[in-house]
């Protein structure tokens, strides 16, 4: 529930784009997780984190109620919040009127209709496409400008009890980037890189002027 100041709250349900696993596509089109400490509206950037406790699918003999079902989970995580999928740059967060609670063999659970379920993946398929334009709209930048750093959203979803999921991300001159301090502010990078080698060439410099004669004359008087 977004508020004054907030994104979302302590209590809500957000969807998540399960990214990749190893490069390999998740077979999932989104994961949904439930938030402990609010989101402020400043906090609006790709490399931000999102934080709660991911509701994990169970198959369950209980027909009284009908949809899927999800147990709340209690290790604590956190999520980049640019791998949140939103609508129209909004996080999307599961409607209170979509919530229906009990509990089930020591776990908070939730279940959903599959009508939502289905809403929820054409949500996240919009929201795919919404990113694949945009990699294809940097793409055609970098090519049209070499001068051009390019910027790429990274999606990825950060676990405590989980295996990190990851990519190798390079900017448009091939340096791999090891941050998202390095992803939007590419000359940090550059200055680190020109930092050693001026160490590496101070060295190699000090070597020889020691390896000189001159030098082994000047040691002797």
């Amino acid at each position: 529930m977004q508020s004054d100041d907030n994104l979302f709250v302590p209590g809500d349900i957000i969807a998540v784009n399960p990214g990749t696993d190893n490069g390999i596509p998740s077979g999932d089109k989104w994961w949904l997780l439930q938030v402990n400490k609010a989101h402020s509206l400043t906090k609006n950037r790709p490399g931000c984190h999102g934080f709660g406790f991911w509701l994990d699918e169970k198959e369950t003999e209980d027909d009284s109620i009908p949809g899927r079902h999800f147990a709340l989970l209690s290790t604590p995580v956190k999520v980049y919040y640019g791998s949140i999928i939103k609508d129209d740059n909004t996080p999307l967060v599961i409607p209170v009127e979509e919530l229906n609670s009990g509990w089930l063999g020591g776990h908070v659970m939730y279940a959903f209709t599959d009508k939502y379920c289905l809403r929820l993946d054409e949500m996240s398929n919009a929201f795919q496409s919404y990113l694949t334009g945009l990699n294809e709209e940097t793409s055609e930048d970098s090519e049209s400008d070499d001068e051009h750093e390019q910027q790429t959203d990274v999606h990825e979803v950060e676990l405590t009890a989980m295996q990190h999921r990851r990519r190798v991300v390079r900017n448009a001159e091939g340096q791999i980037l090891t941050s998202y301090r390095d992803l939007s502010n590419p000359r940090s990078t550059r200055k680190r890189q020109w930092r050693v080698q001026n160490l590496g060439q101070e060295e190699t410099e000090s070597q020889a002027e020691r390896n000189s004669p001159e030098f082994e004359h000047s040691e002797t008087h």
